[in-house]
């Protein structure tokens, strides 16, 4: 079973290969890949295993490699981005100016940020490109 997870405080390339490592060694772990670009983890989970062991194994030698590191479903993460930016939508909606805020959108097919600062227009602010509401 495939595991995704989004790693927040991950601030080092040669941490994210340790961990890669690390996490791969964890009884139950078939695969571990660990994205530094993406901040992804990426597990394949031996389907008689307890992932929420699993899970907390990786979590404790990821955060000996680096400190203060978050493991957050990569599902749940991609929602609560969903989240801020309808919020900023929401307020934007009512200025004259819909884009006085600095605003970020991950790019489904890269992964990556796209940072939107003032003056710049992006399809979101479009009043039929929001599905925002």
């Amino acid at each position: 079973m495939e595991k995704i997870y989004y790693i927040q405080g991950l601030g080092c390339p040669n941490c994210a290969a340790k961990m890669e490592t690390q996490v791969g060694k964890i009884a139950g772990v078939v695969s571990s890949t660990v994205s530094f670009v993406n901040k992804k983890l990426i597990l394949e989970v031996k389907n008689d295993a307890d992932v929420e062991v699993v899970y907390q194994e990786a979590l404790k030698r990821m955060n000996i490699i680096e400190d203060h590191i978050e493991l957050i479903l990569y599902d749940e993460y991609k929602k609560s981005l969903e989240k801020q930016q309808c919020s900023a939508v929401k307020e934007d909606k009512n200025s004259k100016d819909k884009h006085k805020k600095e605003h970020i959108h991950r790019d489904e097919n890269t992964s990556r940020d796209k940072k939107y600062e003032h003056g710049v227009e992006c399809a979101c602010h479009e009043e039929s490109g929001s599905d925002c509401g």
